[in-house]
């Protein structure tokens, strides 16, 4: 049986894992769609000088697909930056308090959800001009962006296995299917503790 992490090595795997997902998230989507735009026919000319990269790799870029690919990025560098801070707090180094951090990201848990949102327009126009199968890729990874988003901003929705050797599937589920009572995320918490204190700020302003 694997040794439950303590949590400084918990907090450094998060804020690690976090960005190297991201990384090899955006490296396996632009090699496995740039596999669908390279000329074969061309791999001879380009190997002998007489073809350039561009002609043997005509790359165009799908925003139907790589928009929500970007929007999944984004919440898993916000998570990373979260956890990175969260650990130089807990080794009582430099960090931004509870209170800064919930400032901070409520703002931009705001202009996270607008550029979720804009996805919408941005799927309905292009959605005619690509493949099913390419509708149907970019919903899916919509979906797990917006799993991650309600993870990080609102209910935790990521557990480990008793072996820490993966994560469980159906006890999320059950939380997303309101099957089972959830708990509020730890940056959840961090934002209530802002909004609770900044409220209060405002409540003895009024009284005076």
């Amino acid at each position: 049986m694997t040794k439950k992490r303590t949590p400084t090595e918990e907090l450094t795997y998060l804020a690690k894992m976090e960005f190297i997902n991201m990384v090899v998230i955006l490296l396996m989507y632009f090699l496995y769609t740039a596999l669908f735009y390279v000329n074969l026919d061309l791999f001879g000319a380009f190997a002998d000088g007489q073809a350039s990269l561009a002609e043997l790799l005509p790359y165009r870029l799908n925003w139907l697909t790589f928009y929500p690919v970007l929007l999944l990025c984004l919440v898993l560098l916000e998570g990373s930056l979260y956890w990175f801070n969260f650990l130089q707090r807990v080794r009582r180094k430099k960090a931004l308090s509870k209170k800064q951090i919930g400032r901070i990201f409520t703002k931009v848990k705001v202009v996270t959800l607008i550029l979720y949102a804009l996805y919408v327009p941005i799927f309905l126009l292009n959605m005619g001009q690509t493949s099913l199968l390419a509708c149907v890729v970019a919903v899916c990874i919509y979906l797990f962006a917006i799993i991650e988003y309600v993870n990080y901003f609102h209910i935790r929705l990521s557990f480990y296995t008793k072996d820490y050797q993966g994560l469980l599937v159906a006890k999320p589920l059950r939380i997303i299917f309101q099957k089972e009572a959830g708990n509020p995320s730890k940056l959840a918490q961090e934002i209530a503790y802002f909004k609770k204190g900044d409220n209060v700020s405002v409540q003895k302003k009024l009284e005076k």
